[in-house]
């Protein structure tokens, strides 16, 4: 029910990132917030899929 309420409540149409649970927003896990862990997935999901940071278009965030 939470996914569904994030993407039809119209008090959300412009949030973008947040984490829900029970129809609230709460903060991320400590995981969820661990940059370097970000960065390494980051990396990895590059590789994965054969590209590199230079492959990836600019308008994309970078973590880190």
């Amino acid at each position: 029910a939470t996914s569904i309420y994030a993407v039809t409540h119209p008090a959300l149409q412009r949030v973008s990132g947040a984490y829900y649970s029970d129809e609230r927003q709460v903060p991320p896990s400590p995981h969820g917030r661990d940059r370097s862990a970000a960065r390494r997935l980051w990396d990895l999901s590059l590789e994965q899929v054969a590209l590199s940071a230079r492959d990836v278009h600019e308008s994309v965030s970078v973590p880190g």
